[in-house]
């Protein structure tokens, strides 16, 4: 059904920038692809020309789609997920919001010991026993990042015991051991994928990633997560609404 929905508590225009999304995702309008023209769409959508041209645009600042004067409207190479920070979602909340179907691959899933600097910052011995999750991140089936948590494991005992390939960290913090994200702190560097980006993401030499470095806090104001994760940029944005943000100049991995 074409027609959108004049009574729904989202606009005429969100609702067509959904619709749109959605057919960018499911590939009825493939990479390079030109959009109907604005003429078409205001018949196909029963809606004003005015309500076309406002979800061109947003679709088009959030870098869906681009423009080429006398021409029209064509579908990205990759369109740009925004994240925005800090969030008490996790990555599998985050994708399912933007309507990708979350996997992960692990790469590391072990128990190790504190350093001094752990020890300090998450208020435990040195050598006390921490969770270490490595993950590569999808959305679609597409590599998106690589995730490095590191958690006490005093705080979540057995955690390894569950399978991370299709569930979500956060969620079994959350459901699991009553654990969840009261605030979080993070640091952003964008600089140039290793060997081990370029593998794992699926990239060419040179390639650009965002370092993040994140730290999630309970309520109460215990660190109970560290995490170091790397983007790909040609398919992030990194947005934060708040005042609790630093850059870094430099990332020791």
């Amino acid at each position: 059904m074409d027609k959108l929905v004049p009574d729904s508590p989202k606009t005429l225009y969100q609702q067509l920038v959904t619709r749109l999304k959605t057919q960018i995702r499911n590939k009825e309008f493939k990479p390079g692809d030109k959009l109907p023209s604005i003429r078409k769409m205001t018949d196909k959508y029963d809606v004003s020309k005015i309500t076309v041209i406002r979800a061109l645009d947003e679709l088009r600042q959030d870098q869906w789609i681009y423009s080429v004067q006398g021409k029209g409207y064509f579908v990205t190479e990759n369109q740009i997920i925004k994240k925005v920070m800090p969030t008490q979602e996790g990555f599998t909340d985050s994708m399912m919001k933007e309507g990708l179907k979350p996997l992960s691959i692990v790469l590391k899933a072990e128990i190790s010991r504190a350093d001094n600097q752990m020890g300090k910052d998450f208020g435990i011995g040195v050598n006390d026993e921490m969770v270490v999750l490595e993950r590569v991140r999808f959305g679609n089936e597409i590599p998106l990042c690589i995730q490095v948590s590191y958690l006490p494991h005093e705080v979540c005992r057995g955690i390894l015991d569950f399978d991370f390939r299709n569930r979500s960290l956060y969620e079994t913090l959350r459901e699991e051991y009553q654990i969840s994200m009261g605030k979080s702190r993070y640091c952003i560097q964008s600089g140039l994928a290793g060997e081990r980006e370029l593998y794992h993401l699926d990239l060419k030499h040179p390639s650009a990633v965002l370092w993040v470095l994140h730290w999630a806090y309970t309520s109460s104001g215990r660190l109970f997560e560290f995490g170091k994760t790397a983007y790909r940029s040609d398919y992030f944005q990194i947005h934060s609404p708040v005042s609790e943000f630093e850059l870094i100049t430099d990332i020791s991995l």
